[in-house]
């Protein structure tokens, strides 16, 4: 065979007209050999092919995914001068899949692939055979429970707080509740107290409510997929202890000392009720000016919060007057937002029972006043109910005597006199024999007393702070026999109702005040005295 150069060379020593003259002479193989020649000079004319580019642009290097998941691998594939002929996929040399057509999307289903690291190849080929790849790194992990820490708690009350979580990771499934969770013991659990704080990741805020004071807690945030609950780090908490405080009071003429013992507490106000105030911490005495019903009010204060306390305070505390000729002393008591002397008139002692004869006191004919008549033991004298004012000693044959009418209506004297323990204008009269100051109540005051205190029958009237004994009353047309001691009480009021009077009579199935029937006159009760202010 020849060579290209002595073909050529040949072929170069030919004329054209000899070829022309000679074409049908020449040898088939001059005819191959121009052949051979001309293509090699149209191949030595051909550019050389250009390699198509490949990027994997989705996902990142080092991404991970959840086991399970279908990945999208998306390439970005061209070629300068052709076509993209296919764009093939390798997932750890293995091939998965492979795309002819823009966009070049391929994707991996990751359900049998190993855990950990795997190396994606995208593999871009043209139409002349040139290719170029390009690989990354990902990572398979398994779904699991959400990652999750717990806030720090605010905003501690004596019953409150604030805390909250993060959820950094939702394990790959959607968080289906999230909270905080609280026990008096360690590591709490969504079966404890718990809030209720939306769904999804990221941050959130819960409020804790309903909480004991001064109490240990311990809280962690939570998070629930389907795969299960995780939960934050634990902290712990102590609730506040709101300020407390207890008073005893006792009074001495118009000293009140105020004993204080607290807890808790960071400052004091006090407030008692005579225009003056104070800021003191400690027990203490405050000297009231005039006679009357006090109310106290304290408040402390904490950093769990403040305290009030009202305290109702009747000053003074006694009272030493005559009675009868005889100098005595008695208590004071705070009942219905009035100041009451602490027995009735004549006792010589505060009730310790209802039936106690020392506590009964003496019983007066409605209007008289003390001449001896009172007494339980006073002789009686019949009357022709003619009197019209106080039987005078040594003028009137009916003084120091309980005095029987003729008839009805039941009164002792004249039933047109009226004003016998207060005037026409209600102010006391001398024939009242209360001390100084203090008076027979009204029936207001008492329907007052009945009603604050609730009272249904003497048992109630009794365990209240009067402590008013079952000292019954004297009968008129029964010669002066003295009924009920022990088993009923009767007590009259300053007002007149017709030609009867106004009283308060209880037993132990019930207790009343009149208010359109009243007692006859000449009937003999108990008195209790109420502070004329």
């Amino acid at each position: 065979m020849y060579n290209y150069w002595i073909l050529i060379s040949e072929f170069h020593n030919l004329h054209v007209p000899n070829l022309l003259s000679t074409y049908n002479k020449l040898p088939m193989r001059y005819y191959v050999y121009s052949l051979v020649i001309a293509l090699i000079f149209f191949q030595s004319c051909e550019k050389e092919n250009i390699l198509p580019t490949c990027n994997i642009i989705s996902p990142n290097d080092d991404t991970t995914f959840y086991k399970g998941e279908v990945v999208e691998v998306s390439v970005e594939a061209s070629d300068a001068d052709g076509l993209i002929e296919e764009v093939q996929l390798y997932v750890n040399g293995v091939g998965e899949s492979s795309v002819q057509t823009f966009p070049y999307i391929v994707t991996w289903s990751t359900q049998d692939a190993n855990l950990g690291e795997n190396i994606i190849k995208a593999v871009a080929i043209d139409n002349r055979g040139g290719k170029t790849e390009d690989e990354i790194t990902v990572n398979l992990i398994s779904y699991s429970i959400p990652t999750i820490t717990t806030n720090d708690i605010t905003n501690i009350t004596i019953n409150s707080c604030n805390s909250g979580g993060n959820i950094a990771n939702n394990g790959g499934k959607p968080i289906t509740s999230r909270g905080v969770c609280w026990s008096n013991s360690t590591n709490p659990s969504i079966y404890d107290n718990k809030t209720l704080d939306g769904s999804g990741i990221g941050s959130f805020s819960s409020l804790l409510s309903d909480l004991e004071y001064g109490t240990t807690y311990y809280v962690r945030a939570y998070a629930t997929n389907e795969i299960g609950t995780g939960y934050g780090e634990q902290v712990t908490f102590t609730t506040l202890n709101p300020p407390s405080v207890d008073v005893s009071i006792e009074i001495e003429g118009y000293d009140a000392t105020f004993t204080v013992s607290a807890q808790y507490t960071t400052s004091y106000s006090w407030d008692y009720g005579d225009g003056n105030t104070s800021t003191i911490e400690e027990s203490h005495i405050h000297t009231y000016d005039e006679i009357g019903v006090y109310s106290v009010t304290l408040i402390v204060y904490g950093e769990g919060g403040e305290m009030e306390k009202t305290f109702i305070i009747g000053v003074p505390s006694s009272v030493t007057f005559t009675y009868s000729g005889t100098q005595v002393t008695y208590g004071t008591v705070v009942f219905a937002s009035r100041i009451w002397l602490d027995r009735n008139l004549g006792a010589t002692r505060v009730a310790v029972s209802k039936d106690d004869d020392n506590a009964f006191g003496d019983l007066f004919q409605w209007g008289r006043t003390i001449d001896g008549h009172q007494n339980r033991a006073s002789q009686t004298i019949q009357s022709d109910m003619t009197l019209d004012t106080q039987p005078v000693e040594g003028f009137d044959p009916e003084y120091g005597y309980f005095i029987i009418p003729p008839g009805e209506p039941g009164d002792w004297a004249d039933p047109s006199w009226i004003h016998r323990w207060t005037d026409a204008e209600g102010i006391k009269t001398s024939a009242d024999g209360c001390p100084n100051g203090w008076r027979i109540p009204t029936n207001s005051e008492w329907q007052l007393a009945l009603e604050e205190g609730e009272w249904l029958d003497g048992e109630d009237a009794f365990n209240s702070s009067l402590k008013l004994p079952y000292g019954g009353y004297k009968i008129w047309n029964t010669n002066g026999v003295i009924a009920g001691e022990g088993t009923g009480g009767n007590y009259w009021s300053s007002t007149p109702i017709g030609e009867y009077a106004g009283r308060l009579s209880f037993g132990d199935s019930g207790i009343g005040v009149s208010t359109t029937a009243g007692s006859r006159r000449a009937n003999a009760m108990s008195i209790r005295c109420i502070n004329d202010q």
